[in-house]
């Protein structure tokens, strides 16, 4: 596979609740309850079982031909940036501040307990939350509170829930309101850090799994930046691509329905895991996107899953087209070290099926560039 960003920039790819089949964009760690699941209607090689696409879906006749127009691959550096300050994040690339004030840009490691007119409710406490202040990831000004406070202060923040931000619960199961709620936060500042980014942390964190095109290993901030806007390039490359598919191919037939009921069970599967890794009800992670229900939720993502299978779908298609196969040395190569785990977490099928969208989009690429 050309790029690899799973292990370096972990929730890089998150787009949204979905981890369906083949969508370039979906890898989230969340485990389910059995591999066979994900996998079940697929075969070993990544193909939907019993299932030509090429019997559903009708390529378009001059796919052979498309080019990338230049402007579609050019990068920026606040691109890379991202990139760079994503991987110092999931590599914990710090150093510690123990001698000034909370600051704009610091990781603050905070404990934090919420309440509502006294009470504590479910999802407003945390204990090692890092955070980097000025990030917009906590709701309303509660960064900018901490900015100001020295290390191991213990302090409180307030802050109002914006109208519509839906509900909790106390510890007795009362159902709580936060919408235009006040909330009152005892937080403890544990200690500061600063990212700080050295040729030895990018060796250790990329080692020799991650190679520039030209096949050299990445040993240096700069050759990391290099990679970055290699890898950028390619995403830029396949998301046009994969563009140009939905909008070009068209369906012969409907898609079979047991797909698509495969892909409702496994969205709510994974929703439902969300919930447990967030220490939440299911009820109330719907709550918070503003659905009464399961039901409701999937209703609203029909389009979306739709068009994930047809994506799938297409993929296959070339596949079918080009006599592409997945081997085992391909999993190996998309997912290195973390392949057992993945076969383990989603099934081969599954883990098969993502290591073919990407040897196709590699093989499209390539031809797209010529």
């Amino acid at each position: 596979m050309k790029k690899k960003v799973f292990a370096l920039v972990a929730g890089l790819l998150v787009g949204s609740f979905l981890l369906s089949g083949c969508s370039q964009a979906k890898e989230a760690n969340i485990e389910s309850e059995t591999s066979a699941g994900y996998s079940s209607i697929l075969e070993d090689n990544g193909y939907y079982t019993g299932v030509k696409a090429l019997d559903i879906v009708q390529l378009p006749e001059d796919y052979a031909d498309v080019t990338i127009p230049a402007e579609y691959l050019a990068v920026s550096d606040d691109t890379v940036d991202g990139y760079i300050k994503d991987m110092m994040a999931n590599f914990d690339m710090t150093q510690p501040v123990t001698d000034r004030a909370a600051q704009e840009g610091d990781v603050a490691t905070i404990d934090y307990v919420g309440t509502i007119d006294g009470v504590e409710f479910e999802g407003g406490s945390a204990t090692d939350y890092k955070v980097e202040l000025g990030s917009g990831t906590l709701i309303g000004d509660f960064e900018e509170q901490i900015i100001g406070q020295m290390p191991g202060a213990e302090f409180d923040v307030t802050i109002s829930f914006p109208e519509g931000y839906g509900e909790t619960q106390d510890a007795q199961g009362n159902t709580i309101e936060l919408s235009n709620k006040t909330a009152v936060f005892s937080v403890t500042l544990k200690n500061l850090a600063v990212y700080e980014l050295t040729d030895e942390a990018v060796a250790a964190a990329f080692g020799t799994s991650y190679t520039l095109d030209d096949g050299s290993v990445v040993a240096t901030v700069e050759d990391a930046r290099q990679y970055f806007t290699e890898y950028a390039r390619y995403k830029a490359a396949t998301t046009y691509l994969a563009d140009y598919f939905m909008t070009n191919s068209t369906l012969k037939q409907d898609i079979p329905e047991e797909i698509l009921e495969h892909e409702r069970a496994m969205e709510a599967n994974y929703l439902q895991k969300i919930a447990e890794k967030q220490g939440l009800e299911l009820e109330e992670v719907l709550a918070a996107g503003g659905y009464d229900d399961m039901d409701a939720y999937l209703k609203d993502s029909e389009d979306y899953i739709l068009q994930d299978v047809e994506y799938c779908l297409i993929i296959q298609a070339i596949a079918e087209t080009e006599g592409i196969k997945v081997t085992d040395a391909d999993i190996k190569e998309a997912y290195g070290a973390e392949t057992d785990t993945m076969i383990d977490t989603y099934g081969k099928g599954f883990v098969a099926q993502q290591t073919l969208a990407l040897k196709v989009m590699d093989r499209l690429v390539a031809s797209a560039a010529k």
